[in-house]
């Protein structure tokens, strides 16, 4: 039996509450976000043995892992309030290291055609973002570049106000709000985090101030 099959009251379609129950229809695309889960902790077998179960069989599956460098994805997290990952036992920083050692693959948790994403470039170069469309077998296009979801409120900064602009967005930057916020601080300043940081988004000269800190 589904796991998922009481969801559908988040939803009023009539769809999701079949599906709820497992009686899935035919998709072109299915996602599925494991957004603040260890990354060991949902590949493990007894997870994977129930996956046609959980989400329904498919022809081909991809393994997504997108990235954000941790100056900005911690600012943003500050912003709207949420620190909490849903793993027990493990911090922000400590599964952000989790998903660094996958993306530069010191592990190898992820084993179904696994495409790896850096936000940064996805948002900034749109050859990296050709590239990623190949990867996933998809026709490439920048049709929802500047869409803002509506899913969890929007931006942590200005909500949907970027609705149709959100190139315009310095999604980069956000960090900077914060250098005198002790809370992000105590959370940047962590040696690791920034050696996988700067392996994977490069170090830049406006964090030197951090990284002393972090050293001391």
């Amino acid at each position: 039996m589904s796991p998922f099959r009481h969801f559908h009251l988040h939803f009023p379609h009539k769809g999701f509450r079949e599906e709820a129950w497992g009686n899935f229809k035919t998709k072109n695309c299915f996602l599925y976000s494991y957004e603040d889960h260890s990354i060991a902790k949902i590949t493990e077998p007894k997870y994977e043995k129930k996956h046609d179960l959980y989400v329904g069989k498919t022809s081909h599956r991809y393994d997504v892992l997108l990235l954000r460098d941790p100056f900005n994805l911690i600012a943003s997290r500050l912003k709207k309030g949420f620190l909490s990952v849903k793993t027990k036992g493990m911090s922000l920083t400590d599964m952000w290291i989790e998903y660094a050692k996958e993306f530069l693959e010191e592990t190898s948790y992820l084993s179904n055609n696994k495409v790896i994403i850096n936000y940064n470039l996805w948002f900034s170069d749109i050859s990296y973002r050709r590239e990623i469309s190949a990867a996933l077998n998809l026709e490439f296009s920048d049709a929802g570049l500047n869409y803002v979801s509506s899913y969890g409120g929007g931006s942590s900064f200005e909500k949907q106000n970027f609705t149709g602009n959100a190139q315009q967005m310095d999604v980069t930057n956000r960090w900077k709000l914060f250098l005198d916020n002790d809370e992000f601080l105590k959370l940047i300043k962590n040696d690791e985090l920034l050696h996988y940081s700067e392996k994977i988004f490069g170090k830049r000269p406006d964090t030197e101030l951090i990284y002393l800190g972090a050293n001391r």
